[in-house]
């Protein structure tokens, strides 16, 4: 079994990692509500325990760590990650909280969170580091000319920051960057968690949040998840996505789900070729979200008339 992704929340405000709340998070939902009442910004202590959501590292007492890819509600409110706007209850907005699963690690915030002005600091000299990361992205990314990369800086003297591209037809590309101070040669266009490991989140609209993962010269691996049928009122087409999935080497699973219901999601995942631009990227966002869009209309035709 293969599954080329590894928990992280630096993309939850765009990621839609939310694939439906597990059972025991709903019980465990209740009881926080049972114990005070309170919910939101008035809940600053959302499980009760003593500890303020700000520096509690397990806010809503599930037993989930708030940075575990399980954890889809962190504050216990009944409002999944991606929905919620201050998803760790701190009340700090999740477009300018700079730890917002409160682990103590100040998170890349995504790019379309920077006001439109490229940076997420107030700073003129942000200018020659955006220039410089965009001319490097376009490279690497095959984007010859085309004006819809966004760069957003989030520190010039430790320069990291985040950047996304988006195609015409609404597809999201998705990655963080960093290189030393005075080594711009060291430039990391696609960080992931390990040291050599490169990263990119992909989603089209209505469609699953895809994650790549590869290391320089190997095949880039891929991983998504359908929604369950609990969290959205509706089957997903389970069949036709593994049907796609299958032609590609290392596809999992390896054979037909034979049930996709309840809380039920499953996993697919394989390996695209070795990186080299991001146009097969684009190729399997299309395909994921024509499968699941010719799926709702056949199946499910009021939602899309």
């Amino acid at each position: 079994m293969k599954f080329p992704i590894r928990p992280c929340l630096t993309w939850l405000p765009i990621a839609c990692l939310a694939f439906g709340l597990p059972a025991n998070a709903q019980s465990t939902m209740a009881a926080n509500f049972e114990r005070d009442g309170k919910v939101g910004l008035s809940n600053l202590d959302a499980d009760s325990n003593g500890i303020a959501n700000s520096i509690d590292r397990d806010i809503d007492g599930d037993q989930l760590d708030n940075s575990d890819i399980s954890e889809t509600d962190i504050d216990g409110d009944g409002v999944p990650n991606h929905e919620d706007a201050d998803m760790d209850a701190d009340g700090i907005d999740n477009m300018i909280d700079e730890d917002f699963d409160c682990d103590g690690i100040d998170d890349p915030i995504d790019f379309t969170n920077d006001g439109g002005g490229g940076s997420f600091i107030d700073d003129e000299s942000a200018d020659h580091v955006t220039a410089f990361v965009s001319g490097m992205l376009r490279d690497l990314l095959g984007l010859d000319g085309c004006r819809e990369l966004n760069v957003a800086v989030i520190s010039i003297s430790e320069p990291n920051g985040t950047w996304n591209f988006k195609t015409s037809d609404g597809i999201s590309i998705n990655g963080v960057w960093s290189y030393p101070a005075n080594r711009p040669e060291e430039f990391k266009p696609f960080m992931g968690e390990q040291e050599a490991e490169c990263w990119i989140a992909a989603q089209h609209p209505e469609g699953p949040v895809t994650f790549y993962t590869w290391l320089p010269g190997e095949p880039a691996g891929f991983a998504f998840a359908t929604r369950s049928e609990e969290s959205t009122g509706k089957m997903a087409p389970v069949y036709d996505l593994h049907s796609y999935v299958s032609g590609f080497p290392n596809a999992y699973p390896e054979i037909l789900p034979q049930v996709i219901s309840g809380w039920t999601s499953i996993m697919f995942s394989g390996d695209l070729r070795v990186f080299d631009g991001i146009g097969p990227i684009v190729d399997q966002q299309r395909a994921i979200f024509k499968i699941v869009t010719d799926w709702e209309k056949e199946n499910y035709p009021a939602e899309r008339r």
